[in-house]
């Protein structure tokens, strides 16, 4: 029944709206224009006049811009970067120029921001400590080496093919002069008659010696010929006292005779023997002090050669001293920070006397990074550096990359530990107000170091994420 009734109700309903459809131009309202709407009365008017259509597409641009902009977040990327500031410092690093000891200024040959080129003279000072020291080693150095040659000479002379015949000539030394040459020339002389004449003192006492042999043994030979006639001699005058033919008396003196040829024999024999020692031991004597002095004049060469080895070094040391009592400038580049005005006043080692800013230099940023941004940096990285000198809103920025990654921390009193990095500039100039502008050292910079891409979207929703993430796990 409830049924039936509810289907009848839309039927009826239907039937309505066709009728209604077939009539709709007649009902519509007669179209008037604006001006029979302004004769109409104000209610007519109000009814007639049609609503305004800017509502409509200011909603429209709206809901576009907003899809369009929703779009963009979901899709588009935009750059990440971490900040580091810094400034700008040469690559090859300001040269400071300091002192090796205490002296007087002698001279200063520049003034603050003055150019000067590569080796030219920055400051004299006063090399008379330095000379004196370098004029003494140089001395020591060339006795030294005078010595090493003598001795080399005196050996050569006498262990070569003439030993000891040919007087030996000393060789001309660089840096050594002719007095000095002259003298040592004498002593090798003097050093080479010694010898001979210690080697003749020997020889003479060899000669004298074997001179006294060849008589010995030359009066052996005498007496071995005369004892067997001696004894023949004694022999017959025995037969003719045995016969009564001559007297004891004559026999005794035979026997004599034949004793003492027997006894000189012996005598002279154990003389060549004595004398044969005494050759032999003169000998010895002689090779025994030839060595000796050999041996001193080695030893002599030995140290002689090792003290100028020596003293070469210290002449190199003392030369490079008195060398750099005269400060030069190693790159060319600007003078800046002269902290000495007075000539005559007194420097001490190490102390900075000025500082040589290079002009040609390969410009770098010398930044810190803090630790959130550090894990996302490494090495050939873009970067963009804002010159605080000069707005980059105007003037732009300076393409860099990445050269070094410190992996120590250091402390900062005001950010705490951050991180050392350095960027290398791709030019030292900025463009400004129609002229270029070279960048100079220790100008304070910002680098924007590209780390990835990030979308839009994720800017506005991590603040939400992190928020709802923090809170969903309080207790």
């Amino acid at each position: 029944m409830r049924a039936q009734a509810t289907l009848d109700l839309l039927g009826r309903y239907k039937r309505v709206f066709a009728a209604a459809w077939q009539a709709r131009h007649q009902l519509a309202p007669t179209a008037r224009g604006p001006l029979e709407r302004q004769f109409l009365p104000a209610a007519l008017e109000l009814q007639d006049t049609p609503p305004s259509p800017l509502p409509r597409v200011l909603i429209g641009l709206l809901v576009t811009a907003f899809a369009v902009l929703l779009l963009w977040s979901i899709f588009g990327h935009i750059d990440t970067v971490a900040t580091a500031t810094g400034k700008i410092i040469p690559s090859t690093r300001a040269q400071i120029i300091q002192p090796i000891e205490t002296a007087a200024v002698r001279r200063i040959h520049v003034a603050d921001g003055q150019t000067v080129q590569a080796g030219d003279l920055l400051v004299e000072l006063d090399a008379t400590a330095a000379g004196a020291e370098d004029a003494q080693a140089r001395e020591a150095w060339a006795t030294a080496r005078l010595k090493a040659a003598r001795a080399v000479s005196l050996l050569d002379g006498l262990e070569g093919a003439h030993a000891g015949n040919r007087l030996p000539t000393l060789p001309a030394l660089d840096d050594v002069p002719a007095s000095r040459h002259l003298a040592e020339t004498q002593l090798l002389a003097r050093q080479f008659a010694e010898y001979r004449t210690r080697v003749q003192a020997f020889d003479g006492e060899i000669a004298r010696a074997q001179a006294e042999h060849a008589a010995t043994r030359e009066l052996v030979a005498k007496l071995d010929a005369t004892l067997p006639i001696a004894r023949r001699r004694e022999a017959d005058y025995k037969n003719l006292v045995d016969r009564a033919f001559v007297s004891q008396h004559g026999y005794l003196e035979q026997e004599q005779a034949r004793i003492e040829i027997e006894r000189d024999l012996a005598y002279q024999r154990a003389k060549l023997l004595e004398l044969d020692q005494t050759i032999a031991q003169g000998r010895a004597n002689r090779a025994a002090w030839q060595a000796e002095f050999l041996r001193g004049i080695s030893a002599e060469r030995t140290e002689a050669e090792q003290q100028a080895a020596s003293l070469q070094a210290e002449v190199a040391k003392t030369e490079n001293k008195s060398r750099l009592m005269r400060l030069t400038t190693p790159v060319a580049g600007t003078v800046q920070q002269l902290a000495i005005h007075t000539e005559g006043g007194v420097v001490t080692p190490a102390q900075q006397l000025m500082v040589i800013v290079p002009h040609d230099y390969a410009a770098e940023i010398e930044a810190v990074l803090e630790n959130k941004d550090v894990g996302f940096v490494k090495q050939a990285q873009r970067a963009e550096i804002k010159v605080e000198t000069f707005p980059f809103t105007r003037y732009g920025t300076i393409p860099a990359e990445v050269s070094f990654i410190s992996n120590d921390a250091v402390a900062d009193e005001q950010r705490g530990l951050v991180f050392p990095v350095r960027l290398k500039l791709e030019r030292a100039t900025l463009q400004v107000d129609e002229r270029t502008v070279n960048l100079a050292a220790g100008m304070a910079v910002t680098a924007e170091i590209k780390t990835g891409h990030r979308r839009v979207i994720e800017y506005f929703l991590s603040p939400v994420l992190q928020t709802v993430d923090e809170s969903l796990g309080e207790r």
